[in-house]
């Protein structure tokens, strides 16, 4: 059901009179009400091993155009009518002539055909004639939006509302056009003014609320969408959009029963259930997540990265096998992503099941050579192998792609000690102390290096450095160092 103001003659004048029609019956404009006003969309962010939250929400409230013309007629008789009148009450203007009268009723007529230029160009003529009729440029706006002439349109709702600032509808028809083809900032004095008028409907409240929640007034925008919820505590639009803006303002516990809440309403909102999700993850209730992602999953199986989400909270919770039961879905579907494969290796690597990690790695090798991180990664990997060979080339290759970390240049050093190549282990180190202070544990790898390399006097003084800073801390490294500064000062007493 939906209202426009039509032309009348009556007793020798022309009136306005309140009718409601119902589109479906009666040829006129035919707009889904305004169902779903708000999409949010999830982006995944991924940390392999460190932090459990893959794919956070990112909710990005956006209104439908489709509802523009429909939905603010809908409050119209609220905005026209006097406090206290019924829906039909007739409000009478005065017309000049005759003539206009006939405008009024092609226009109309126009209108309800959805045959929107003609009524344009009716009302446009009105409006020469009567450029105070806030009613007339209310309708041109109308019609304007039904030939997507936003700006044009605009301008018609502004005038509308600057004629009759309590026309609940013009404001609200403004403050959406405006929000869709201009900017949230710029609708929300519309719609805060039609909140204000239309303080007993909920739908105001709550568009509203989306508004300032793009902003990033999220704290406005809850106690907005909580208005909306206390006059239609049943709309799960409204509770959705409460779990949303909680979440980001980190009320999580409270983020969560709104999710609950919106899902008691309608368990088809995928959207709650994911709100659900994230409102569990950040408070570490993984298997509370877990459960709740395999009722969406059991919806919606098609959903890749759901079904990531879900084996990365097996992966934090150490069940593996359900972790990489997961990611076989997503690989049997053709949906392997280098995110969903580094997931994989890193279960891998948490089982020790160091080949099979290391074969995962190189299938993203494939795609993206020049990630530096991966082959630092892989050289990780070959190192715990003892691959020293590998693990060398991988770390090398890392470092001329990205010279910057650090770990990669220490994995570097270990393959040489360990592969017994002291001379390049000493000059990694070399190079690493001049971006790092020298650990105490790094002058005693240098001292056994210079030692092996037979170099006395320079193992003598890494192993005494080594001692000087390492103050007893390390109580089997001081005796060995000890022990060999000895036996090194008599072997060079022994030359003399």
């Amino acid at each position: 059901m939906s209202y426009r103001y039509s032309p009348h003659t009556h007793a020798g004048h022309s009136q306005f009179v309140l009718h409601a029609f119902c589109p479906s019956t009666s040829g006129a404009l035919c707009f889904s009400a305004l169902s779903a006003h708000v999409r949010h969309a999830l982006t995944l962010r991924s940390s392999a091993s460190s932090a459990p939250l893959r794919r956070p929400l990112v909710f990005v409230p956006t209104l439908s155009c489709c509802a523009f013309l429909l939905f603010a007629l809908v409050f119209s008789a609220a905005a026209q009518a006097p406090k206290g009148t019924g829906k039909n009450q007739q409000v009478t203007r005065t017309r000049a002539t005759h003539p206009l009268q006939e405008l009024l009723d092609r226009a109309e007529k126009a209108i309800a055909e959805e045959n929107f230029a003609v009524a344009v160009e009716a009302l446009e003529k009105f409006i020469a004639s009567e450029p105070n009729d806030a009613f007339a440029h209310f309708h041109l706006g109308y019609a304007l939006t039904g030939l997507k002439e936003w700006d044009k349109a605009i301008a018609a709702y502004r005038r509308a509302a600057e004629l009759k600032p309590d026309m609940a509808a013009a404001q609200l028809n403004l403050g959406l056009l405006l929000y869709e083809h201009l900017s949230p900032n710029a609708a929300v004095p519309a719609l805060r003014r039609a909140a204000e008028l239309l303080a007993n409907e909920a739908r105001p409240h709550y568009l509203l609320g989306t508004a300032l929640e793009r902003i990033g007034n999220t704290a406005e925008a809850v106690r907005e969408y909580r208005a909306a919820a206390s006059l239609d505590p049943r709309d799960s639009d409204v509770q959705l959009a409460i779990g949303r803006a909680l979440l980001l303002t980190e009320n999580f516990a409270q983020a969560e029963a709104a999710f609950r809440q919106t899902l008691a309403l309608d368990q088809q909102k995928p959207g709650a259930r994911l709100g659900l999700v994230q409102s569990l993850i950040v408070q570490k209730k993984y298997p509370a997540a877990a459960t709740e992602l395999d009722a969406y999953l059991a919806a919606s199986p098609g959903d890749t990265a759901a079904w990531l989400q879900l084996a990365t909270l097996r992966f934090e919770t150490e069940a593996y096998d359900e972790a990489l039961a997961a990611l076989d879905r997503i690989e049997a579907s053709g949906g392997a992503t280098p995110e969903s494969l580094r997931l994989r290796a890193d279960i891998y690597q948490r089982q020790r099941k160091f080949d099979d990690a290391i074969a995962v790695l190189r299938r993203i090798a494939e795609q993206s050579p020049q990630d530096a991180a991966l082959h630092a990664r892989l050289g990780r990997l070959l190192l715990e192998k003892r691959d020293f060979p590998a693990a060398e080339a991988e770390l090398i290759q890392s470092l001329q792609l990205d010279p910057a970390p650090l770990d990669p240049l220490r994995d570097l050093i270990s393959v040489y000690y360990l592969g017994e190549k002291y001379e390049a282990a000493l000059r990694m180190m070399d190079r690493l102390a001049v971006r790092e202070h020298p650990t105490p544990f790094s002058f005693f790898i240098r001292a056994t290096c210079y030692d092996k390399l037979m170099q006395k006097v320079e193992a003598i003084a890494a192993y005494e450095k080594f001692l000087e800073l390492d103050q007893g801390q390390s109580h089997d490294r001081g005796i060995q160092a000890r022990a060999r500064i000895r036996t090194l000062k008599r072997e060079l007493e022994q030359k003399r």
